[in-house]
C-alpha cells in the first residue's frame, strides 16, 4: 500500500513536469534566485493513531493537536515561457525544517514548548493541573527536501510591480523519517529516552505531497508569496508495535506558505511588454 502510494505520487509529479518541460526548454527567460519563508501548519489524527477508544474511556484523557512553525531556505529558477508575457512558472527546491527540542536535549517538560501533540491523562479524578496527572508532549520534526512547479499569473501591475494568484503542486521527501521528540512530566513512569525511541521506530514520517495556491508579487528583483497548501496524502507510516497505535490517517490538510525571494536579475516586466 505505502509503495503503491509513492509510486503513484511519482506519477503525478512527472506528468506536471512533462506538460511543463516544452515550455522551460523554449523559455525566452530564466532567472535564477533564492529564498527564505517559513509555513504554519498542523498534522491532523495524531490521537486516532495513538489512543484506543476502547481502551480509554471518555472523559478520562484530554489531547490537543498545534499548529507549529517552520523554517525554510532554498532556491528557484523564474521561468517566462516564449510569447507568454503576463505568465511566470517558478520551480523550486526549498529545506524545510521545524523548530522543536532535540531528541537528545535534556529540557525540562514544563520548559518544552511548540510542541505537535499533547495529551493529558486525568486518573484517579486528577485534573490537568495536577501534578499526578500524567502529561506527554510530541514534536514531529521532520524535515524535508520540498521539490515544487507553481503558476503565476501576473495580471495586474506596472512595470515596478505586478501582482497576481498562483497555483502549482509540491512534493516533500522526508529526510528525518524517525526525528519524533517525547517529553513526559512523569519519566519515572518510564524513561522519556527509552519511550522516544520506541515511538520514533513506530511512527515513520512519509513523503509529503501537497497542492498550492496563493497570491505572488513582484517588486523589481524580488519576489513576494503568501500561499496555502493542501495536503493530499498520510505523513506517518504507523509500523507494527506493542504500543496498540493503529494505522490512521495522519495528514496536514491546511497549512500555509509565506516568503521572500530574490532574483539575479530583474526581468522585463511583463506588463511593458503586452503593449
Amino acid at each position: 500500500m505505502i509503495q503503491r502510494q509513492q509510486h503513484t505520487t511519482m506519477r503525478i509529479f512527472a506528468y506536471l513536469i512533462g506538460l511543463l518541460l516544452p515550455n522551460i526548454v523554449l523559455a525566452q527567460g530564466l532567472t535564477p534566485g533564492l529564498r527564505l519563508g517559513a509555513s504554519y501548519g498542523r498534522m491532523d489524527g495524531t490521537a486516532q493513531t495513538i489512543i484506543r477508544d476502547e481502551w480509554y474511556p471518555e472523559g478520562s484523557y484530554a489531547t490537543s493537536e498545534r499548529f507549529r512553525w517552520r523554517a525554510l531556505i532554498g532556491g528557484y529558477l523564474d521561468i517566462q515561457p516564449t510569447n507568454v508575457e503576463w505568465l511566470r512558472i517558478e520551480a523550486s527546491v526549498d529545506y524545510e525544517h521545524a523548530w522543536g527540542p532535540s531528541k537528545n536535549d535534556p529540557m525540562e517538560f514544563d520548559r518544552a514548548r511548540n510542541h505537535d501533540f499533547e495529551y493529558v491523562d486525568w486518573f484517579n479524578g486528577n485534573t490537568a493541573n495536577s501534578a499526578d496527572s500524567l502529561q506527554y508532549r510530541l514534536w514531529f520534526n521532520y524535515s524535508y527536501v520540498n521539490i515544487g512547479l507553481v503558476t503565476n499569473l501576473y495580471f495586474i501591475g506596472s512595470d515596478e510591480f505586478r501582482l497576481g494568484p498562483s497555483f502549482g503542486f509540491n512534493v516533500g521527501f522526508n529526510v528525518t523519517p524517525k526525528d519524533v521528540t517525547y517529553r513526559s512530566n512523569h519519566p519515572d513512569l518510564g524513561p522519556d529516552l527509552q519511550i522516544q525511541e520506541n515511538i520514533s521506530n513506530v511512527l515513520r514520517g512519509k513523503t509529503a505531497t501537497w497542492l498550492i495556491g496563493g497570491i505572488g508579487a513582484q517588486m523589481g528583483s524580488l519576489d513576494l508569496f503568501a500561499r496555502y497548501r493542501l495536503g493530499l496524502n498520510d505523513l506517518v507510516i504507523t509500523e507494527a508495535n506493542s504500543y496498540n497505535f493503529i494505522d490512521n490517517k495522519n495528514s496536514a490538510r491546511v497549512s500555509w506558505f509565506f516568503g521572500a525571494g530574490y532574483r539575479f536579475k530583474k526581468p522585463d516586466s511583463p506588463i511593458k511588454m503586452a503593449r
